[in-house]
C-alpha cells in the first residue's frame, strides 16, 4: 500500500510538473529564445520554423512566379496575392487588404493608439512589426545587401525597393503625366506635384514646395 502510495505520489507529482511546465511555456514565462535575433516563443516547434528564415533555406517554391519561401503558411499566404482579389476591406477609409491579417495591422492605424514602446529612444508604433523593424535602425547592422551592388540596407524592405533600380522597368507609371518610374513610393511623391498643395515651407523666406527634398534643395541654395 505505501509503495502503491508513493508511486501515486510520485506519477501525481510527475503529472503536477509537466502540467505546470507546459502552463508556464504557454504563457510564455519559459522562452525559446533565437540564437539569431533573440525573438522569443512560447514553444520549441515554433522557434524551429522562425530559424528557417534566419538560416536562408526555402523549400516551399510558388507555381506560379517561383517565388520561394522558407515556410509553407508564408507561401500559403503568398499565394493569395496572386487572385487579385482584396475582400476584406477597412470601414473606417474603405481600403481593402488581400489578407485578414494586413487589415488588422491597418485597424491599429485609425485607433491612433500606439501601444508598443521603443525601450531605447521611447518611440511607440500602432504595430509589433513596426517596433521591431524600428529597433533595428538601433543596432547599425546593415545585414540586407544588394546582390548587384553589394550596397548594405538595415531592413529589407529598402533593400528590396533598391534592386527594382537595378532592373531598368518602369513598371509605376502617372496617370496624369504618362511619366513612369521604378519604383511605387517615386511615383506616389511625383503625384504631388501634381496636386498643387504645398506643404514644406521654408522657415527663411516662407517659400512653399509640394516635396520635402525641394525644400532641402532650397535652403542649400
Amino acid at each position: 500500500e505505501q509503495g502503491g502510495s508513493r508511486s501515486g505520489e510520485e506519477g501525481g507529482g510527475r503529472q503536477g510538473g509537466n502540467k505546470s511546465q507546459g502552463s508556464v511555456y504557454k504563457q510564455g514565462l519559459v522562452g525559446n529564445i533565437c540564437n539569431f535575433c533573440s525573438t522569443s516563443f512560447s514553444d520549441l516547434s515554433t522557434l524551429k520554423k522562425h530559424k528557417l528564415v534566419h538560416n536562408g533555406e526555402k523549400l516551399h517554391g510558388c507555381n506560379i512566379c517561383a517565388k520561394s519561401f522558407s515556410q509553407a503558411g508564408h507561401l500559403k499566404r503568398h499565394k493569395v496575392t496572386h487572385s487579385g482579389e482584396k475582400t476584406f476591406r477597412c470601414d473606417h477609409c474603405t481600403q481593402s487588404f488581400l489578407e485578414a491579417g494586413s487589415l488588422k495591422r491597418h485597424l491599429g492605424a485609425h485607433s491612433g493608439e500606439k501601444p508598443f514602446r521603443c525601450d531605447l529612444c521611447a518611440q511607440s508604433f500602432s504595430q509589433a512589426g513596426h517596433l521591431k523593424s524600428h529597433k533595428l535602425t538601433h543596432s547599425g547592422l546593415k545585414t540586407f545587401s544588394c546582390d548587384v551592388c553589394l550596397k548594405s540596407f538595415l531592413l529589407a524592405g529598402p533593400l528590396k525597393r533598391h534592386k527594382e533600380t537595378h532592373s531598368g522597368e518602369k513598371l509605376f507609371t502617372c496617370e496624369q503625366c504618362a511619366q513612369s518610374f521604378s519604383q511605387a513610393w517615386t511615383l506616389k511623391r511625383h503625384k504631388l506635384t501634381h496636386s498643387g498643395v504645398k506643404t514644406y515651407s521654408c522657415d527663411v523666406c516662407l517659400k512653399s514646395f509640394s516635396l520635402a527634398l525641394a525644400l532641402k534643395r532650397h535652403k542649400v541654395t
